[in-house]
Parts: C-alpha cells; structure tokens; sequence
C-alpha cells in the first residue's frame, strides 16, 4: 500500500470522525434548548398556577363541641385549578388553626394552636380541576388548648382563629417539588 493511500484513508477516518463529532455537537445543543423550553414552559404553568390554588375556597365549618368530643370537626373547602400542561402529583396538604384571645384574668393575648392535620389530596390532572374538603376530626384538635380557651377568654374581647398552610407537590414527571406555605390566613371569628 502506498503512503499516498495510507494517508487519504487517515484523512478519510479523520473526516468522518469528525462528521460524527459535529452530528453529536449539534445534536446537544438542540438538546439544550429543547430542554431549557421545557423549563421556561414549566416556570410559566407553575407561575400561574399559585394564582389557581385556593384555599379555603369557601366558609370554614368548624364544631368545636368540647362536651362531646367525638363530634368536632373541621371542614375546609379547597380548589385547585391545573391550567398547565403538567400533572400535579402527590398534593399534600397541611393545615394549623390558631386561636387568639384576650386572658380575662390577666389581659393577655393568647394564641393557641386548636387543630393540626396533614393530609393527602392525591392528583390532579393536566388541564382540569378539583374541588374537595379537607375533613378533620376529634384527633385532630388539641383539646387542652380548647379547654384553657373555653376557661379563660374573655366573652367581651375579640376572638380571631388563623389558618396556617402548607401545600406541597411534585410537578413535571415528578423532577419540581415545591411548596406553598401561607401563615395568618385570618378566619374571622
């Protein structure tokens, strides 16, 4: 074999390694910006999606029947509006009620967490809605809080109850986790 022959084959091997390398270059770079779209898509449905989150969507029903424990509940209404293109999974959903009073022995201001639960919503599909309530019962409450408040408010003062939330799910093939936590939602008592 000639040395002629000998180097084009070299220049031949050369070139088509080359082609390879540019066809693999071209090939990451469409990778990168269809990737960073996704993302832009996914920041865009999630920034409109906390606008679509409502909770409590409605009147909080609340029976906080101290003599008979066994029936107290708490119901709160919640909606949630998945305008994206993106499944929401594994939604959960934690929820604090506080009370604030006025001490009538002493005059001072109270603020005692009443009821804690967390709780599962499950999914909710791209492109649809759910609306639910998000239910506690007896073993939800803090029956001392409840009790010291029963004993010691006074009748003349304003009492206020807040909501503390905290929504937690999984967005786009499950790769962003986030939360939304909201303290002091104010119930009106």
């Amino acid at each position: 074999m000639s040395i002629f022959k000998k180097q084009f084959l070299k220049f031949k091997a050369l070139k088509t390694s080359r082609k390879i390398s540019i066809i693999l270059s071209i090939g990451i770079l469409l990778g990168a910006q269809i990737t960073s779209l996704l993302c832009l898509v996914c920041i865009l449905n999630l920034s409109q999606l906390f606008s679509n989150i409502h909770i409590p969507a409605g009147y909080v029903y609340m029976d906080l029947d101290i003599f008979t424990p066994e029936n107290m509940t708490v119901e709160i209404p919640y909606y949630i509006k998945n305008s994206g293109i993106y499944d929401l999974d594994e939604i959960e959903l934690e929820i604090k009620i506080n009370i604030n009073y006025i001490n009538k022995s002493d005059q001072v201001n109270i603020t005692s967490l009443i009821f804690s639960k967390i709780g599962s919503i499950g999914r909710c599909r791209a492109l649809y809605s759910i609306y639910g309530q998000f239910k506690g019962d007896f073993t939800n409450f803090n029956i001392p809080s409840l009790v010291d408040f029963l004993n010691y408010f006074d009748e003349t003062k304003l009492v206020l109850y807040f909501l503390d939330l905290r929504l937690r799910a999984k967005y786009f093939f499950n790769l962003v986790d986030f939360k939304i936590i909201e303290n002091n939602i104010n119930l009106y008592g």
